[in-house]
């Protein structure tokens, strides 16, 4: 006897359908909701952020009273905003559009600050790299020549951009200490950071170059010592092969001598004379070579 469950109702096709849509509701308004939430935190802190770095000296140093009061204002209108106005159901464009105003006029105080504040470091950079390229210079001057790695021509050309960009530097920071702080920089911390990408090239091509031509004249001596060992040992060779031929001579010379006194010693004489020939010619050939 089966039993029939009548307390669920299956879900059909269409059931399935209305279901998924009506999470798929839920789901946008809970990712809605957490936006505009966000959007709301961090349009309260930036607008906290802003009004209070207006009051800090390097802010206040690199920016015109005029340009403060605008941001302070800004400022103002977004709290009161923010504290009048929003809604749970307040629209998540109206956070962003406020955000993005708050965003455009500050940005340039933003970025002046940021190259006051690194600059220093950027040229300390520039002033290690130029010791660096300095130095390499004064070291290289004593490997020019037939017997060095670098030609005078290289080494000056190096020493000539060295004392350019010494000059340039000399030049853009006595530009910018005239420069008002509440304007953009006319010694930028990319300008630094290009020249010294520029020299340090400069030197480690020279470097570059260096370890070429020592590692091919390496290359060239252990070819040479390669070459003058395998002379040596075929000079070797020979000379041991024609002092084995001599003392096979000399004994087949004495065998001879005893049958030549018994007759049929005239041939052995020719042969004995033949092999003394060979012997010289072969000793002459391993002495050539050695």
């Amino acid at each position: 006897m089966s039993e029939e469950r009548v307390d669920v109702t299956p879900l059909t096709a269409s059931g399935l359908e209305a279901s998924l849509a009506k999470l798929e509701v839920l789901n946008a308004a809970d990712r809605e909701r957490v936006a505009r939430e966000t959007a709301l935190n961090e349009l309260q802190s930036f607008v906290f952020d802003l009004n209070d770095k207006l009051y800090q000296e390097e802010y206040e140093s690199a920016s015109t009273e005029e340009e403060r009061e605008k941001m302070r204002t800004e400022c103002s209108a977004v709290s009161d905003w923010l504290d009048e106005d929003v809604m749970p159901d307040t629209p998540l464009k109206e956070f962003t559009s406020r955000m993005k105003a708050l965003k455009d006029i500050s940005a340039g105080l933003f970025a002046r600050v940021r190259e006051h504040r690194e600059r220093p470091e950027a040229l300390g950079v520039l002033a290690k790299s130029f010791e660096n390229a300095r130095e390499f210079i004064e070291k290289s001057k004593n490997l020019t020549g037939e017997d060095g790695f670098f030609k005078e021509k290289e080494i000056e050309a190096l020493e000539k951009k060295a004392d350019e960009l010494t000059k340039w530097q000399d030049d853009k920071l006595a530009e910018q200490a005239a420069h008002p702080l509440s304007e953009m920089p006319k010694l930028t911390v990319s300008m630094i950071m290009q020249k010294v990408a520029d020299l340090d090239g400069e030197v480690k091509f020279m470097v570059q170059k260096a370890k070429m031509v020592k590692a091919e004249r390496e290359r060239a001596k252990r070819l040479k010592e390669a070459e003058e060992k395998k002379a040596q040992e075929e000079a070797e060779k020979a000379a041991k092969k024609a002092a084995k031929a001599e003392k096979k001579s000399k004994e087949e010379e004495s065998r001879g001598g005893r049958r030549g006194r018994k007759g049929g010693g005239g041939r052995r004489i020719y042969n004995t004379c033949r092999r003394r020939k060979f012997i010289r010619e072969e000793t002459r050939r391993g002495r050539a070579l050695l």
